[in-house]
């Protein structure tokens, strides 16, 4: 009984071992050959030991090198292939009915690139519409088109054009005539004709008018003289006070006019001889308005900053007007000047 259990480990052990496989299941390494191992044999006896047929090449470039391409399978493939599209390109398709169709286009709405086209619209009937005449031409006759010359330079073609004073009177002359406000038959001469004054003794204007402007510069009082005073404070204005003024203060616009026709003495004193105002051959003026609003004075510009035109003025008063007094004549001339048309025989009076 002491033995027993040493027979039943034998006898189960020596089962085991008979069923054991003859080599360990256990990978082994793998041998490396170097070439101090592995004797490289002679190039003939290689070639001797080489097997004939095909060459057989191992290891990895073996592997990773293209097959040859059966070029007569693929040959084959492609025949098939192209015999099968063509039977059924042969084989006739089913088509469409026509009334499905026509329903198929009925039902489907015009688009807005159709409406833009006009489709969906009825097709107007076709007219065969006569060519239009074409116009005569002055080309046709013969006359040759004016070219307008054209400025070379950037800053010309950029430049605004500005109308010349010229052009603003003459467009004044051309309505003034028009509203028939031309007095005295000069066309800068604006007023109205009021026929003979009568005045109290020698006073009275035979043929008076009653001026608004002369010169394109208007009046501050509509003033009553006779034609000849009108002319000469006509060209007064024109050649005189307007280019001494200039482009100061925009330009000359009015004139502040102190005295017209009044029957009174000169200066207005007792027993004086009558004045050429009470005859309508005088007109006072006391200040010269710009554009810009501004106003020149006598009183104050006389001997101020405008002296030079104040005096510049009154000299070329001397000429058109037979008598000009200003500030340097007496004491009741200091704030205007008088201009009247008298003639005397020793020549015109300017003080």
């Amino acid at each position: 009984m002491r033995w027993l259990p040493l027979v039943l480990i034998f006898s189960t052990a020596g089962g085991a071992l008979a069923d054991a496989p003859s080599r360990s299941l256990r990978p082994q390494a793998r041998a490396v050959q170097t070439e101090a191992t592995v004797a490289r044999p002679a190039p003939a006896a290689a070639a001797e030991a080489r097997p004939a047929g095909p060459p057989v090449t191992g290891g990895l470039r073996s592997a990773l090198r293209p097959k040859a391409r059966d070029d007569a399978g693929m040959a084959e493939q492609l025949a098939a292939a192209s015999a099968a599209a063509q039977e059924a390109a042969a084989q006739p398709q089913p088509q469409a009915q026509p009334q499905i169709q026509q329903q198929v286009q009925a039902e489907q709405k015009p688009t807005v690139l159709d409406l833009l086209r006009g489709a969906g619209k009825p097709a107007a009937p076709s007219r065969t519409a006569a060519a239009p005449q074409r116009e005569t031409r002055p080309e046709d006759l013969g006359v040759k088109r004016e070219v307008e010359k054209k400025p070379n330079t950037l800053l010309a073609l950029l430049r605004p054009r500005q109308r010349s004073r010229n052009v603003e009177d003459n467009a004044k002359r051309v309505d003034a005539a028009k509203r028939g406000k031309m007095v005295c038959g000069v066309e800068d001469i604006q007023g109205i004709s009021i026929g003979n004054v009568s005045g109290k003794g020698a006073c009275g204007v035979q043929d008076a008018v009653r001026i608004s402007s002369v010169a394109g510069v208007s009046l501050s009082t509509h003033a009553v003289m006779d034609c000849t005073t009108a002319r000469a404070l006509n060209a007064w204005v024109a050649q005189a006070a307007r280019p001494a003024i200039g482009t100061l203060g925009g330009g000359l616009s009015e004139l502040r006019v102190a005295a017209h026709y009044v029957c009174r003495t000169r200066n207005n004193q007792r027993g004086a001889k009558l004045s050429e105002h009470g005859r309508g051959h005088a007109i006072d003026i006391s200040g010269f308005k710009l554009r810009n609003g501004q106003e020149l004075s006598v009183l104050r510009d006389w001997s101020g900053n405008h002296a030079k035109v104040m005096r510049a003025m009154h000299k070329a008063a001397c000429g058109p007007f037979g008598t000009v007094l200003g500030p340097n004549a007496d004491r009741f001339h200091r704030d205007h000047f008088h201009l009247d048309t008298a003639r005397y025989r020793a020549g015109t009076y300017c003080r």
